[in-house]
């Protein structure tokens, strides 16, 4: 399995465990494992622990490195948290994967794949 692969199976397997949720829910991987409600720091904690253990079964721990990071959700150059006041939306969890070897850096948004399909995402 490479790196790609391993990408689209935490994303599914993250997308197919969680639904979206506004309420007060876990960020805690190991308990979003069974499944429930998540925000977008619940979507990335679970999806960087998912990639984490799959990288690691593969043999490819040691050239990524997977974070969870927190950044904005841009549409070109509009900002989506205008749209929205309080701090809920203040501000957006993905996941970043950085290849070791290189410097590539990948970036992807189980929350925004689940919602509506879109998992890689651009970054700094």
């Amino acid at each position: 399995m490479g790196r790609d692969e391993a990408i689209s199976e935490a994303l599914d397997a993250t997308s197919t465990r969680l639904y979206f949720s506004m309420g007060h829910v876990s960020n805690d991987p190991a308990e979003l494992m069974k499944g429930g409600p998540a925000n977008c720091i619940g979507y990335s904690a679970l999806c960087a622990s998912l990639l984490v253990a799959q990288l690691e079964r593969s043999g490819m721990d040691d050239r990524y490195t997977v974070e969870h990071v927190i950044g904005k959700l841009y549409i070109g150059r509009w900002s989506l948290h205008t749209m929205f006041h309080g701090p809920f939306w203040k501000d957006h969890d993905i996941v970043r994967i950085t290849d070791r070897r290189n410097g590539q850096r990948v970036y992807v948004d189980p929350a925004l794949f689940d919602a509506v399909g879109i998992g890689r995402v651009t970054g700094p």
